[in-house]
């Protein structure tokens, strides 16, 4: 079994989904972009990814209502981050309640991006 998760990262902005994924990727993670929540949805439910980073801000479906149809459709088997620029009382509390399990705000540091990583990942032998 690999040990390297599968990730999805969603974002509308491209350079900024690419770059991330490009570091992952360099990394050596398993690394997958979506440019939009139907995009998500439709890799998501072929793929089954183990964690996802993904934006709230977008055109067509925001952030939440994607987070909520990939709860329904995954169950709880990814583990869903806010990746957003939104660090706001209002957005931390509907994060909470829209089937998101963490916030990151935007610019993130990519050490709590890899923290994510090596903290929920399901596919590390024990």
């Amino acid at each position: 079994m690999p040990t390297s998760p599968r990730i999805l990262v969603v974002d509308d902005n491209r350079d900024a989904s690419d770059s991330l994924a490009e570091l992952l990727m360099f990394k050596g993670f398993d690394t997958h972009v979506a440019y939009g929540g139907a995009q998500a949805l439709n890799f998501a439910a072929r793929h089954h990814p183990d964690i996802i980073f993904l934006d709230i801000n977008m055109p067509e479906v925001d952030g939440y209502l994607v987070a909520g149809a990939l709860r329904e459709l995954l169950a709880s088997s990814a583990y869903i981050v806010a990746l957003t620029a939104y660090n706001d009382a209002e957005t931390l509390a509907r994060v909470k309640t829209s089937g998101f399990d963490e916030h990151i705000a935007k610019p993130a540091p990519f050490a709590s991006i890899l923290r994510v990583i090596a903290e929920h990942n399901p596919r590390q032998r024990s």
